[in-house]
C-alpha cells in the first residue's frame, strides 16, 4: 500500500516537472520566432508560412514589423492584394 502512495505521488511530481518544463520551452520558442521577425524579417516570416504554421509566422511578422513597419506593412498589402486575404 506504501508502495502504491509513493509510485503515485512520484507519478504526480514527474508529470508536474514535465508540465513546467515543456511551458518554459514553448515560452523560449515564441521569444525565438518574434526575435527571428526582427532579425531577417520576411524571410522567418515565410519560412514558417512554408512550414504552415501560421501562429509562429504571426509572430515573425510582429517583430518584423516592430523594427521595419513600412516593409513589413507594404508586404502584408501586397499579400493581401495578390490573394484577395492575409496570408493567414
Amino acid at each position: 500500500m506504501k508502495l502504491g502512495i509513493l509510485g503515485a505521488v512520484a507519478l504526480a511530481v514527474l508529470g508536474t516537472v514535465a508540465v513546467l518544463v515543456y511551458v518554459n520551452h514553448a515560452d523560449a520558442r515564441a521569444v525565438f520566432v518574434r526575435l527571428a521577425g526582427e532579425v531577417i524579417g520576411l524571410d522567418a516570416v515565410a519560412y514558417f508560412l512554408d512550414a504552415k504554421d501560421t501562429a509562429a509566422a504571426r509572430s515573425a511578422l510582429t517583430g518584423w514589423a516592430s523594427k521595419s513597419p513600412a516593409d513589413a506593412l507594404a508586404w502584408l498589402a501586397k499579400q493581401s492584394s495578390e490573394t484577395g486575404s492575409a496570408p493567414f
